[in-house]
């Protein structure tokens, strides 16, 4: 019989149990490890049995693996890598889930040794809520992982990743980690940065303490931000600072558009922007429902049913349904 795949699994909040859970439901032949800085996090991934085995000792739990997640923040891979180094396998893949691409690449490059392969992973999970009590099995599937190997990555190495990939039930998309990044920048980093940006103009008028009374799902949904750590958040806007500015620069731009339009009543302008806008998010939502990529849905004679499907299509995902 074949040895079981060793897997472990290092950051046990909602991405890294609900890994663990997808796993557990394929027929590989696996022993996942555990480890997480909280203890109370192991112990609850061992309840929901994600995990086969817990160790608190981060240099113990890697030893032996065939594949290491790094389910961690952005700002904790670097001192993991460091901290792992020696003891990984020679042939090794380690992964990590960060919005970030190059800068991980840059400290797989520095700090793991060279009979360690690494390629970047980067899960995009729709679901919004946090915390590892809505870590669930299903979190991945159908959804969009991706992966960005260096180029001198070995193909075995690549093949792994791209199998662990699949087991989870997510769609692997193979990217250059820069034009990862970029696209991040867009369509994560600069609207979280926007949702703080609203939150502080808004807070921060002296009428808040009144305001905040008829603030509703509107205010809340603009305000959302993925990352509930403030370090890692800073430190995934600095890393990415170059793309991410250039959309802020765009931003600006179209929001002085919108301004003028508005200072000018231009009514009919807004209804056109406001149609076509609703529009395109319209066919997104339905394409990251459906999984229809290659031939995004048309909705040119947008009606209000459209538009209400699109909006339900867009809760069902936010509750996770």
């Amino acid at each position: 019989m074949s040895n079981p795949i060793r897997i472990t699994i290092i950051g046990l909040g909602r991405i890294g149990t609900s890994i663990g859970l997808a796993l557990k439901q394929t027929q590989m032949k696996l022993h996942i490890v555990g480890h997480d800085k909280e203890p109370a996090h192991t112990r609850a991934a061992l309840k929901r049995k994600a995990i086969d085995k817990g160790d608190w000792n981060l240099p113990r739990s890697v030893e032996g693996a065939d594949l290491v997640i790094l389910a961690l923040p952005f700002n904790a891979i670097a001192e993991t890598m460091r901290y792992i180094a020696e003891d990984l396998r020679p042939n090794a893949v380690v992964m990590d889930t960060s919005p970030l691409k190059q800068p991980v690449l840059a400290w797989a490059q520095e700090h793991l040794p060279e009979h360690v392969h690494f390629v970047g992973g980067h899960p995009i999970v729709r679901d919004v809520q946090r915390g590892i009590d809505h870590a669930r099995p299903d979190l991945f599937r159908r959804e969009i992982f991706a992966i960005c190997p260096a180029p001198n990555t070995p193909a075995k190495a690549v093949k792994l990743a791209t199998d662990f990939v699949t087991a989870l039930g997510a769609t692997p998309l193979f990217l250059d980690p820069g034009e990862h990044d970029s696209m991040m920048a867009a369509v994560e980093h600069l609207p979280q940065a926007l949702a703080l940006i609203l939150a502080q103009t808004v807070i921060a008028a002296p009428s808040w303490r009144e305001m905040r009374k008829l603030a509703g799902g509107q205010m809340e949904a603009t305000t959302y931000v993925s990352s509930d750590s403030p370090e890692a958040l800073a430190d995934v806007l600095l890393h990415n600072r170059e793309h991410v500015l250039t959309w802020l620069d765009m931003l600006t731009a179209t929001a002085q558009e919108w301004r003028t339009l508005i200072n000018e009543g231009a009514r009919e302008e807004l209804i056109a922007r406001v149609e076509d806008i609703l529009e395109a998010r319209t066919d997104w939502l339905i394409a990251a429902q459906t999984g229809t990529w290659e031939e995004p849905p048309k909705t040119r004679g947008f009606s209000f049913v459209d538009w209400l499907f699109g909006q339900s299509l867009a809760r069902r995902m936010r509750q996770g349904t």
